[in-house]
């Protein structure tokens, strides 16, 4: 009935975080009374707070034989640090066998077995902390740990490093420590003290941590060190990679226990780190400075034939510009073989035929599997191909013409039989020999990829708009010219975009009332639209005079008259102006650069106004005539059994006269319009 007197009464001793101090503040507690009370009042003290003052008084001589002993053995005895980890420490080093880890089920696994369960009167029974030492066991109903406090498991390692077990598991190379590590598990007497941290592998297994070492960081390149050594002969692995990419010789390279082997051959047994290994380099560099210098030799087989590097060039030519070329041995995807990268500005300037030539190391391959896609009655006159293939090349110069006609001539010259491009199974190349072309924006970014160039175009023409003008070439952007202002026009300008350079073509284009100054990335285009950009620049500056010398064409009105019948023929005398200054000034003979040879040029024009008004009479009567003429004869003969046949006429005569043919059509084609027309009236006539 006085157990909870004596429980509130002890309760005033209690420390939150221990037993063990709580009975330190009970030694203080009774070390204070016994100073101040008589021998009968320190009884009375210790039965008012339910204390055996027999057990305090056996406590304090315990207390002071030990002083008593550490005194004898001229121990120095200084003040008191109430230092809780000092103190538990302390107690930890002959306490190991009592410490305890709770589980999940919050019962506690003992270091000397079993399991048990805090004393419910623990001032830590509540806070059932995971790691906690005991000074004693109790069985009653259950077996209890009594008199407890928490511990730092950490203290465990460093007070038993005898009695610890340490096991470790994966080892791996980890570049930031420039060491081999492993995970290390520390355990006393089943408990884990550390369940699983990242230690050093080579003070645990100096062989294997070597191994790792040299194998992740050295071969596989998964150490980022820039020591010369290193930086050759990554530099020398990439440059043979390429090499084999670009020869697709699978077998060209050593395999990676080669380079292994170069390695292991030459560092020291005891050198199992970055650390280690900048030491020994330090010394054996002295001697050698290329000791860990890899040469061809350590990297290629030696039983491969060489592979020239001008066979695979890292840049193809066409035209004036020049594209680089990326080699990929990947059978089976989609990049593989050549890949050639082209700014989606200059994708007009590539040619088809001349990819189709690949590079020379490719040829010979190329050429025998053309070959092998042949028919069969074809196919067997050239058995076997290799052979075939091997007399062919030598006549053939890479990049002139196209390499399918030109391999059908000679394959014909060879066996006499006919032999033609279209009898070529394309659809049966691999794909590493079809280039491959990468299309790309002014920053890099890939926009479409394929070995179809004339989809690329029209795929890139109707996804994005590639302008060739930029901030760095805003000068070649004009619009609404109406004369030639400080105007220099160059052949062709060279432009980069994204480290890639390629040549684009300043061009004049055709704006009906003024001009535009622009680039083109196609020569044959920014010519023609040049053409019709001089002539409309020579128009506006001839306004007049071609005005007049159409109102003085002769048989004006017959012509009128005759283009009234011409549904499709359009307004007449803005045609004729544009067409006799088209003949005038003549711009595809002579195409002015400058100021200069613009002026000259434009007064040599306009000499020849009243020549090109004769040539553009006689011929527009001689066309209309002509028409009409046929038109005649086409309309008498409608005989229903022809009715397929005046459906094809009919829409010829469209197709020869759209609108505005006058302008639209090249002059070297209107001055052929006469007789297409005499020729359709020959087939009516026979119809």
């Amino acid at each position: 009935d006085k157990q909870q007197a004596a429980d509130q009464a002890h309760a005033a001793f209690q420390h939150a975080d221990s037993d063990f101090f709580t009975y330190l503040q009970l030694w203080d507690f009774y070390q204070t009374q016994k100073r101040q009370l008589s021998r009968s009042k320190l009884r009375k003290m210790c039965q008012t707070n339910f204390l055996s003052h027999t057990r305090m008084r056996e406590w304090g001589n315990v207390h002071r034989q030990l002083m008593e002993t550490a005194r004898s053995m001229d121990w120095t005895m200084g003040p008191r640090r109430d230092d809780p980890q000092a103190i538990h420490r302390a107690l930890l080093a002959g306490l190991l066998s009592s410490i305890a880890l709770r589980s999940e089920t919050g019962e506690y696994t003992v270091a000397s077995g079993g399991k048990a369960r805090l004393w419910p009167g623990s001032t830590l029974a509540a806070k059932k902390p995971r790691w906690v030492m005991a000074a004693e066991f109790i069985e009653t109903s259950g077996r209890y740990l009594r008199t407890v406090t928490s511990i730092n498991p950490q203290w465990i390692e460093e007070l038993a490093p005898h009695l610890i077990k340490k096991t470790h598991s994966d080892p791996h190379w980890v570049p930031d420590a420039g060491a081999t590590m492993a995970f290390e598990k520390v355990s006393l007497w089943g408990l884990p003290v550390v369940a699983r941290r990242r230690v050093p592998y080579g003070p645990v297994d100096p062989t294997a941590a070597r191994e790792i070492f040299i194998q992740s960081a050295l071969v596989d390149g998964e150490w980022d060190s820039q020591a010369p050594f290193l930086v050759h002969n990554r530099k020398l692995q990439q440059d043979l990679e390429q090499l084999q990419a670009k020869s697709r010789k699978l077998d060209l390279l050593q395999r990676d226990e080669h380079r292994f082997d170069f390695y292991h051959q030459r560092i020291p047994a005891d050198v199992f780190d970055a650390t280690r290994l900048k030491k020994w380099r330090r010394q054996a560099e002295r001697d050698n400075r290329h000791i860990l210098f890899m040469q061809e030799q350590d990297l290629l087989r030696a039983d491969n034939d060489p592979v020239a590097a001008d066979d695979f060039p890292d840049t193809v030519q066409i035209g004036n510009s020049s594209f680089p070329l990326e080699y990929r041995l990947d059978p089976g995807e989609a990049e593989d073989g050549i890949t050639l990268t082209v700014p989606a500005a200059a994708l007009g300037q590539l040619n088809s035929h001349r990819l189709g030539w690949l590079v020379p190391g490719l040829l010979e391959q190329k050429i025998i599997s053309l070959i092998k896609s042949l028919p069969k009655r074809l196919r067997r006159q050239f058995v076997p191909a290799m052979e075939t293939a091997a007399d062919v090349i030598p006549r053939l110069t890479i990049g002139e013409g196209n390499l399918h006609e030109i391999l059908a001539s000679e394959l014909s010259h060879l066996s006499g039989e006919p032999v033609s491009s279209s009898d070529f199974q394309l659809d049966k190349l691999p794909l590493h020999l079809q280039m491959n072309v990468r299309v790309v924006d002014g920053h890099g970014a890939g926009l479409a990829s394929g070995r179809d160039v004339q989809s690329l175009r029209q795929q890139i023409g109707s996804d994005t708009e590639t302008p060739l003008i930029d901030n760095q070439h805003g000068d070649w952007h004009r619009t609404d010219l109406t004369e030639w202002s400080d105007i220099d026009l160059p052949h062709h300008i060279t432009v980069q975009r994204n480290g890639i350079e390629f040549v684009s073509y300043p061009t004049i284009v055709d704006c009906n009332q003024s001009v535009t100054l622009t680039l083109e990335d196609c020569q044959e285009t920014a010519e023609q639209h040049t053409r019709r950009g001089l002539r409309r620049l020579f128009a506006i500056a001839s306004r007049k005079k071609l005005a007049a010398q159409v109102k003085r064409l002769p048989q004006l009105s017959e012509l009128s008259l005759l283009a009234a019948g011409i549904p499709q023929m359009g307004a007449l005398h803005p045609q004729f102006s544009d067409l006799i200054a088209d003949r005038a000034c003549r711009p595809e003979h002579t195409t002015p650069r400058n100021t200069s040879q613009y002026q000259t040029w434009v007064q040599q024009g306009q000499n020849r106004i009243s020549v090109a008004s004769q040539d553009v009479a006689d011929l527009t009567l001689s066309i209309m005539q002509a028409y009409h003429t046929t038109r005649g004869v086409l309309e008498r003969g409608q005989a229903p059994q022809w009715k397929q046949a005046v459906v094809d006429i009919t829409q010829q005569l469209t197709d020869l006269l759209p609108q505005n043919c006058l302008t639209e059509t090249p002059w070297e084609w209107l001055r052929h319009f006469p007789r297409y027309f005499q020729a359709i009236q020959r087939r009516l006539t026979k119809l």
